[in-house]
């Protein structure tokens, strides 16, 4: 969705992102697909968020919300696109996800434009379970030093269970599990849970789910907005000030 969501994706200056530096990247997974991104770049000192986004449309819808993240924050963001997604090459599946994952973290380590040992892993929604992996899966790599988690679920079978009752009874149907509250535990790095109240989609006791099953480090913590949807949690009044304070503290800026 939508169904031009394979061959229409939006370039930034098409979205009113100007006079700021970017490339669009291939990388290469380690199952040789090739998959899209697009990367901003302000200052090489900068720390880094490599931004997952969530399972409808493409990198180019989520533009909107990289704009108000570059804007308000001084960062570099690598908008990374899964396989079966907009331009990317192949068909997505749980562990070609999690590789596409993998790669555009290499991608990140092998980069001269960074500073590599100030990562930011970001997930929204199905890009949160991405995000949990990765994490999960570099939880003593020092570089990565915070995960952000936005409206994201605990795992596919409960996600799916919540939304249509009766599938409880055909859980072995589902083939996919982002097993995201097996993961969290192994995360060592601050954790910031951004869980809007108002999420149709993903049921936000899944967020607090998760966010109790989280290590017990001082910077993790969740902040909840009340009037805050599945897709438009970053336009609630105070969102901007608060992830910029938790920034600032995980970096002591």
């Amino acid at each position: 969705m939508p169904e031009d969501a394979r061959t229409n994706v939006f370039l930034p200056d098409e979205k009113s992102i100007e006079n700021l530096e970017f490339s669009e990247e291939w990388i290469t997974t380690a199952d040789k697909i090739k998959i899209h991104s697009y990367f901003f770049v302000k200052k090489k000192e900068l720390p880094t968020i490599i931004y997952f986004h969530g399972n409808a449309g493409n990198i180019g819808h989520r533009l909107h919300h990289v704009n108000t993240l570059l804007e308000e924050y001084e960062l570099n963001i690598l908008l990374v696109e899964y396989r079966g997604f907009g331009k990317s090459e192949g068909k997505p599946s749980e562990k070609g996800l999690k590789q596409d994952g993998e790669a555009a973290l290499q991608f990140l380590f092998n980069c001269d434009k960074i500073d590599d040992s100030k990562i930011i892993i970001f997930g929204r929604s199905l890009g949160g379970a991405i995000a949990t992996h990765l994490a999960a899966s570099h939880t003593d790599d020092e570089r990565i030093k915070a995960v952000v988690l936005e409206n994201t679920f605990t795992d596919i079978t409960n996600m799916a269970i919540k939304l249509i009752k009766f599938i409880k009874y055909f859980h072995y149907l589902i083939h996919l599990k982002f097993d995201s509250i097996n993961y969290i535990s192994k995360i060592k790095t601050p954790i910031l849970f951004i869980s809007g109240q108002n999420d149709r989609l993903v049921p936000p006791e899944m967020m607090t789910q998760l966010y109790k099953k989280a290590n017990d480090h001082k910077h993790t913590k969740i902040i909840r907005f009340k009037n805050g949807g599945h897709n438009d949690t970053f336009c609630e009044k105070g969102y901007s000030l608060k992830l910029k304070t938790w920034l600032n503290e995980v970096f002591k800026v």
